[in-house]
């Protein structure tokens, strides 16, 4: 076994018993672990009292931590490999010509690698791979909550927590006013174990929209006594993202920075190079890179507003809006896996292509031993959460930022799904408890963007009867460019003058692929879904092109 690790905040420690790779932080017992060496010392004790370690870990230590973190542990001939809740440090192991590699970004390496193609099918609709696969054959994640096992070239997967979710849980009967209190008390005694997680912190950095979240972020820094916050937001300038993100940062005087996204700063990206390596360090075989905070980083790091000892804090949270309201009339299982798959897989819609993922959705229901009902939710958590939305910290790690998540911790996600059910649809007791508790008086005045009480425009069945390469012709003659608020259409807008010119040349892809990109080829960059062009763009860099190991910036 061969332990290649390119995350720079990893901490190795050895002792004549064991050695220790430990990156993040957990807290176990009241007792906050942020070194390799401090957890060699506890496990030192648990051995001395004769437990058996490999229990311990996995059912006592890690099923009552709380934090981000990853944990790699040789003892003796045998590997132990955890990673936290939600994989925010993700971990892969390489079977290369029967050699065992252990990495945290499997771009740096160079072996022989065994092509999936359903794998790269489900990339391209999904944005990410599910279990424990990736786009070859012969490297496996470790998932969130799991810790992996290996001893003489075996490799044992073990779950310590699995979400499991209850849409028929009766209405409690507790008073409101009591639920909000309960998560007030637990934000507070979060955020207090990140702040204890960082001492050498400079700066914390948050990225600041319009929305709750990031909101909910700034408050309780301010309420726990941070003067040491830097808020940025970026996108279009007549965003009302950025009119709200800004009075929100003022009202506590915090520092507050707009990056406006250009087409032609996107493009000189591209052009030396940078953003090719950040794909290549974001992908893994299995996840989408995602660059909407890319260049607000690089030039706020350049202008020396951001330096290597702040910390990033984004709004990624476990209070999501998973718990759809149609899930309550799920009843059998081809219905829970035909709900997930309608709902996830629609980078490049397409109804042929379901038959094609039933298995694989039906092996994570078994896996997971989900009920018709709960799978939906147990599908955001492990994959879409995990794989997708999380994997934008990689941006951060990608410029030589550490990063905190404090929504994705253990104790605020068995919390979130004790409430019942229907208050969690739309989170609605969210905003509820934001306004009336949780927020600072500075802010509690503010407008919030609830994404769910815009208007939304109904959709046209006529548009739906439309052929897409005929959708993509009309779209590509007007030239239409819609505006998005966070600047994501520009990222692609000047690299080529089509998306067929961004993908060239198409013998590059295999037909289980190319009959998807057919219909966008002559669609202009900029009118393309963002994820949808960086998927297929990740792909062809990635795995259709041969790779030439690059990783840092």
């Amino acid at each position: 076994m061969k332990i290649d690790l390119v995350n720079k905040s990893w901490i190795k420690f050895e002792t004549s018993e064991f050695s220790i790779f430990f990156i993040g932080y957990i807290e176990f017992r009241s007792t906050l672990f942020l070194k390799a060496s401090e957890l060699a010392v506890l496990f030192a004790q648990i051995k001395e009292k004769e437990v058996e370690l490999v229990s311990f870990i996995l059912d006592t230590f890690l099923p009552n931590g709380n934090g981000n973190f990853a944990l790699i542990l040789k003892n003796k001939s045998q590997y132990l490999i955890a990673c936290d809740y939600t994989r925010n440090y993700p971990l892969y192991i390489i079977n290369d010509a029967s050699n065992l590699i252990v990495t945290d970004h499997i771009g740096q390496l160079i072996f022989k690698k065994e092509h999936d193609k359903l794998a790269q099918e489900e990339f391209l609709l999904a944005g990410l791979v599910t279990g424990n696969r990736t786009v070859y054959k012969n490297v496996k994640g470790i998932q969130a909550g799991e810790m992996a096992i290996v001893l003489d070239g075996n490799i044992i997967f073990k779950r310590y927590f699995v979400l499991k979710s209850d849409p028929l849980r009766k209405k409690s009967a507790l008073h409101f006013e009591h639920v909000y209190d309960q998560i007030d008390n637990l934000l507070i005694k979060t955020f207090k174990r990140m702040l204890k997680s960082c001492p050498n912190v400079k700066n914390w950095i948050v990225p600041l929209s319009g929305g709750l979240d990031s909101r909910l972020i700034i408050s309780y820094l301010y309420r726990l006594g941070c003067k040491n916050v830097i808020c940025f937001t970026y996108g279009i300038r007549s965003s009302q993202e950025v009119a709200y993100s800004k009075q929100a940062a003022e009202a506590f005087s915090f520092k507050w920075y707009f990056v406006e996204y250009s087409e032609k700063e996107w493009e000189v990206l591209h052009r030396n190079g940078l953003f090719d390596k950040y794909v290549r360090y974001a992908f893994n075989g299995c996840c989408l890179p995602h660059s909407q905070d890319f260049l607000a980083l690089k030039k706020l790091i350049d202008e020396g507003v951001i330096c290597k000892n702040d910390v990033v804090v984004p709004g990624h949270t476990a209070f999501t809006e998973a718990a759809n309201i149609n899930i309550k009339n799920i009843s059998t299982q081809a219905e829970a896996l035909k709900f997930v798959f309608n709902k996830y897989y629609t980078l490049f819609p397409s109804i042929k292509s379901y038959p094609k993922f039933v298995s694989t959705l039906a092996g994570l229901f078994d896996e997971g031993e989900q009920s018709n009902k709960s799978f939906p939710e147990f599908f955001n958590w492990q994959e879409r959460q995990s794989k997708f939305i999380i994997n934008s910290v990689r941006a951060y790690e990608f410029f030589g930022l550490n990063w905190r998540i404090p929504f994705w911790e253990k104790e605020v996600i068995d919390f979130w799904h004790e409430l019942d059910f229907d208050d969690r649809i739309e989170r609605e007791i969210m905003y509820h408890v934001a306004n009336k508790r949780l927020f600072h008086n500075n802010i509690q005045e503010l407008p919030v963007i609830n994404k769910y009480k815009k208007v939304v425009p109904p959709k046209s069945k006529m548009a739906d009867m439309v052929p897409q390469l005929l959708k993509s012709y009309i779209v590509s003659v007007l030239k239409r460019k819609v505006v998005i608020g966070e600047g994501t259409n520009s990222i692609f807008a000047l690299k080529a003058n089509s998306v067929g010119a961004i993908l060239y040349p198409m013998k590059l892809y295999p037909l289980h692929i190319k009959r998807y990109l057919s219909p966008v080829l002559i669609r202009k960059p900029y009118q393309m879904n963002v994820n949808a062009l960086m998927a297929i763009y990740t792909l062809k860099e990635e795995v259709f092109i041969e790779e030439v190991p690059q990783i840092n910036g």
